[in-house]
């Protein structure tokens, strides 16, 4: 969060860890060792003390959400069914992300502490899913923009306040966090 530190996998062979670089430093602190995994997203708490995974393995064929100390320390699995990175409250508290089950999508607030508690914010049909690249909470706490797909082939950015709304027309390519950058069909970033 404060720019100090990056967190990295090295998907694409047998095993993947997680590692955490200072950004003006060459020292490499192994978060966690590698193992038959794959990762699908990091994420930093807003206090930078941990870091967020969800990942998909032998115990969590459906994936799951853990949460590590950032520089190393035991695991804490804290959701299950989750596939993608994401997002946190400006406060801290609560985080949001897209389940896909069942042929649904969903974009879904839980907290991060215990107990755990889920509520679904909105449900997109089959063929109009949220991305699964993750979503952005704004600032102010009042939205969350995520890409969703229009036509079952190419994303849009839209907003979710408990309703999902249109922030701009036109298809793209490729969907990406938002807040982050997108890429316009067109090559236009928005």
């Amino acid at each position: 969060p404060d720019g100090t530190l990056f967190a990295y996998t090295n998907e694409g062979s047998e095993e993947s860890g997680l590692w955490v670089v200072g950004v003006n430093s060459t020292q490499t602190i192994e978060v966690l060792a590698p193992a038959a995994r794959t990762f699908y997203g990091l994420t930093f708490s807003p206090d930078g003390m941990h870091i967020y995974y969800s990942v998909r393995d032998e115990k969590n064929l459906s994936g799951s959400l853990f949460r590590v100390p950032a520089l190393g320390g035991m695991s804490e699995k804290i959701l299950s069914d989750i596939q993608v990175p994401v997002t946190f409250s400006p406060d801290g508290r609560e985080i949001a992300f897209v389940r896909e089950l069942k042929g649904r999508s969903t974009m879904v607030i839980a907290t991060v502490n215990a107990p755990i508690i889920e509520n679904v914010l909105v449900e997109r049909p089959s063929g109009l899913e949220f991305s699964m690249s993750g979503a952005s909470w704004s600032p102010d706490g009042i939205k969350i923009a995520v890409g969703g797909k229009h036509d079952g082939l190419h994303g849009e950015p839209v907003e979710v306040t408990g309703k999902v709304r249109l922030i701009h027309e036109g298809a793209f390519d490729l969907a990406g966090v938002m807040g982050k950058g997108m890429r316009h069909s067109r090559g236009k970033t928005v």
